[in-house]
């Protein structure tokens, strides 16, 4: 989504409905990759970056524990 406002939006229900399944190993993880998956469908550099900035720490927990985590960035 190229605007920033129906993307935050549209984030946040992300938020709200997927914080605590990014958490939950595994699963958590297929589940960010597929969301982001669909973001980078839309082509716009900033909601990918937006994407992994706000949703990668909610997977904090799962790093480590599964060989196919997806790598940490360095902000």
């Amino acid at each position: 989504m190229a605007d920033p406002l129906r993307r935050g939006i549209a984030f946040d229900v992300v938020e709200r409905n997927c914080r605590e399944r990014f958490a939950e190993g595994e699963d958590g993880i297929k589940l960010y990759r597929q969301l982001l998956g669909l973001v980078r469908l839309g082509n716009v550099s900033e909601a990918v970056e937006e994407f992994e900035h706000r949703f990668e720490p909610m997977l904090a927990q799962s790093f480590g524990k599964w060989p196919d985590a997806p790598p940490r960035r360095d902000p």
